[in-house]
């Protein structure tokens, strides 16, 4: 059994979760650290950026895990639940990240900007959870 093997018995929707949970956290991490204290990439090694993106971006990621939870429940399967709360981490944070770069505003509109969509998102959840949940008719 060599390393080979290994990755030869892994599942795609492992390395989907991999590459979508990188995107959703590191990667997120250090555009937001690229783009308000580019400085910061030069003065720290590697690793030390690394647990700064998570320290930016798992907080939001925990959000958007219980924004499916109480949209769903656990009624999937794990990889399919934390995929798409990291996937709505890519979307959460890279939107606002990209008006922030475009029209040159300051990390506390950027801070905004990402509770907003998130409010957004958890209105959408309580909205659709309404609608899916209508009370039912008493027979007579």
């Amino acid at each position: 059994m060599g390393f080979l093997s290994d990755l030869k018995t892994i599942e795609y929707k492992h390395w989907v979760f991999a590459v979508i949970a990188f995107f959703g956290t590191v990667a997120s991490g250090f555009l937001i650290i690229f783009q308000f204290r580019p400085e910061i990439i030069e003065k720290y090694d590697l690793v030390k950026i690394i647990f700064l993106s998570l320290g930016l971006t798992l907080p939001i990621a925990m959000t958007n895990s219980m924004y499916y939870y109480y949209r769903d429940g656990f009624t999937r399967d794990r990889y399919v639940h934390f995929g798409a709360a990291f996937a709505l981490n890519v979307v959460v944070i890279y939107i606002p990240l990209l008006i922030s770069y475009f029209f040159s505003l300051h990390f506390r509109w950027f801070l905004a900007l990402v509770a907003l969509l998130e409010f957004m998102f958890f209105a959408a959840a309580r909205w659709f959870k309404q609608k899916t949940t209508a009370p039912q008719e008493t027979q007579r």
